[in-house]
């Protein structure tokens, strides 16, 4: 857990909005519950600190985790069974205790759950709630993690408590299977500070009155999950038209420096745009991967390489409004050496893994050794273009006020809608004085002095460059990528009977389920940047954990037993199950890299990738007249 937080975020909100906007929430308001609330559970821990770790799982219910329940003022049942379902989880949450009274007077004559806000579960306290146990093969010695998001998809409610507790945990219906998607607080370490404002990230987040007051209502944790959705969708916005900005100034760049030898045809123009795309996606990829820590930002020595000191450097400097040179190359020669240490890892450097440690990247994005990476090896870009590029993609600015983009609000599908989108784009050189004005609706270039008394949006003298889509607008308001909900329900049906019928062919067997699993095969024939992909991997992946309830082959080595379960499994799924084919090589490199951020927890390289994911052309073609058999059949002719 960073030292500037006082929770874990794993994806389920927004970084920036629990630092920086629930505060504005009127729950935040100190009430007078709070400090009584902080005093009696402070008490119960210190009670009982000492002999917490020794309690078994029943043990540490009652002596602890009820206790602390009871001090957020929930009204909760224990051990209700499912309807229909051979599951117990260990709560249900109700919003008041006359709910709680029926639920118990109906047991048996109807579903216990239908009027709890929340189900929860508890595990012992040195209980890992990202792994199994070893050896244990029923279900509830299964992931705690797939228990929750089992419990959830058989019960109403939409939110989950899940504790083993030192680590109190959250988990919503929409994102539970991914099985790493949740909030985290170390309470033990939250009551050690002593200060009521950390404290707020436990008691607002996991007292009762967070949760909805009657079922299917609207609480304080579906206004935080809405606001850091809307938050992302914002930054989403903000970053396309950042980026659009960014590529035009890197074009501009790359064009000045009289040492590159570019010149004004369309081949050249051409050139430098598909190696500005390459460069602006290799910087959005690290700013990424630092702000999920899958780069890790806090180690001093990585931190000195890293994109995060960079941005900040170039911050202070703009603000303060330091010149920059085109003639300098500080800027580039900080990003290609990251660039390589990526595509190499640092084991390739030497460095002990004491110090920090990269896994090589091992795909072509970044690789200096290919033919279409040797522009961005022979070329360079002077600090003052690289400078302002730099900053684009690391602020935004709202209310007047520049701050940081908080990348890790973003999701792997956002910045593959930020990549497609800039495929519409064209640049070219202008041949006159031109201006971008708005006409019905759109932003469209014209020759200077045809505007008449239309607002000016933009304007390119004779020899400058410009961005055009093909239709002749500035900027494009349409966007050819799937929508989020649209990729889960298509995934989710063709996985799951796919799952299902392996499931029918192994029964009986003496086979283990994870091999039929890994025997299953998608192929996305036109991937793009690899969204579907990315959520058949998470799909498969909550499958095969279920699968091998032990998690892991015996012979599994030291490292492969410290990472969590969903991040084994989806380096499985990965390795085994995922292919992809797309006529766009960089839509390729994209892909591949989409798939290495969803696996890259686990340390280790993805090599294989080139193998899964090629450029090439899937559709075939053949005039009608002349498909008179199906290729491979033995001459029938068709109907036609």
């Amino acid at each position: 857990m960073s030292p500037e937080r006082h929770f874990k975020n794993s994806n389920l909100f927004s970084n920036h909005y629990l630092e920086k906007l629930v505060q504005k929430s009127p729950e935040w308001r100190e009430d007078e519950d709070l400090s009584r609330v902080r005093a009696e559970i402070d008490g119960i821990y210190r009670g009982k600190a000492r002999v917490l770790e020794n309690y078994n799982e029943s043990q540490l219910e009652e002596n602890f985790i009820r206790p602390v329940l009871r001090a957020l003022g929930h009204h909760f049942g224990v051990q209700g069974r499912v309807k229909k379902k051979d599951r117990t989880p260990d709560y249900a949450f109700f919003p008041d205790s006359e709910s709680l009274n029926l639920a118990d007077a109906a047991i048996g004559r109807e579903d216990y759950y239908q009027r709890a806000v929340a189900v929860g579960d508890a595990k012992s306290w040195k209980v890992s709630l990202d792994k199994s146990r070893k050896g244990l093969a029923t279900f509830e010695m299964q992931n705690p993690s797939y228990q929750i998001d089992v419990y959830l998809r058989d019960t109403p409610p939409k939110w989950a408590i899940l504790t083993n507790g030192r680590y109190w945990r959250l988990y919503h219906e929409s994102t539970s299977y991914k099985l790493d998607s949740y909030y985290e607080v170390d309470l033990p370490a939250l009551l050690a500070e002593g200060d009521m404002e950390s404290f707020k990230y436990f008691y607002l987040f996991f007292r009762r009155q967070a949760f909805p007051k009657i079922v299917d209502g609207d609480c304080f944790l579906d206004r935080v999950r809405e606001g850091s959705t809307a938050y992302a969708s914002e930054i989403g916005e903000d970053l396309k038209d950042n980026v659009y900005r960014a590529m035009k100034i890197l074009a501009e760049g790359f064009l000045a420096d009289p040492s590159n030898h570019l010149g004004s045809t369309e081949e050249s123009i051409r050139e430098v745009q598909e190696n500005c795309l390459r460069l602006l996606y290799r910087m959005l990829f690290i700013f990424y991967a630092e702000s999920r820590n899958l780069l890790d930002v806090e180690n001093r020595y990585y931190y000195e390489l890293s994109l995060q000191r960079l941005k900040v450097e170039v911050a202070s400097r703009l603000d303060r409004a330091e010149p920059l040179l085109a003639v300098r190359y500080s800027y580039w020669e900080a990003l290609r050496s990251l660039f390589s240490l990526i595509n190499d890892g640092s084991e390739s450097r030497g460095i002990p893994k004491e110090q920090f440690y990269i896994p090589a990247y091992d795909g072509g994005l970044f690789d200096p050794g290919k033919a279409e990476n040797s522009f961005l090896q022979d070329k360079r870009i002077g600090d003052s273009f690289l400078a302002q590029a730099l900053d684009l993609l690391a602020r935004s600015e709202k209310a007047g006020e520049r701050g940081f983009v908080d990348y890790s609000s973003l999701e792997i599908r956002h910045l593959g809608s930020i990549y497609e989108g800039l495929l519409e784009y064209r640049l070219k050189l202008a041949g006159q004085p031109m201006v971008a004005i708005k006409e019905k609706g759109r932003e469209v270039w014209l020759s200077d002095g045809e505007e008449k008394k239309r607002k000016v949006l933009d304007r390119v003298e004779a020899g400058q460059i410009y961005l055009v889509t093909d239709k002749g607008e500035r900027k494009a308001t349409g966007s050819y990528y799937t929508p989020d909900y649209i990729v889960k329900y298509i995934v989710k049906n063709t996985v799951e009977p796919v799952v299902e019928q392996k499931r029918l062919e192994w029964l009986g067997t003496s086979r283990s389920f994870a091999d039929y699993i890994l025997s299953i095969k998608v192929l996305d024939p036109a991937m793009g940047s690899g969204h579907f992909l990315v959520e058949a991997t998470d799909q498969l992946a909550r499958w095969l954990v279920q699968a091998w309830a032990t998690a892991r082959p015996e012979e599994a080595g030291s490292d492969e037993v410290a990472e969590q379960d969903v991040h084994w499994a989806r380096r499985e799924v990965v390795r085994n199950c995922i292919y992809g084919v797309d006529l766009n090589p960089m839509a390729v490199e994209l892909a591949k890299l989409s798939l290495w951020l969803t696996t890259v927890a686990s340390n280790k390289p993805l090599s294989f990738l080139d193998h899964h994911l090629r450029c090439g052309n899937s559709l075939i073609g053949a005039e009608l007249e002349k498909l008179t058999a199906l290729p491979g059949s033995k001459g029938e002719d068709l109907p036609l």
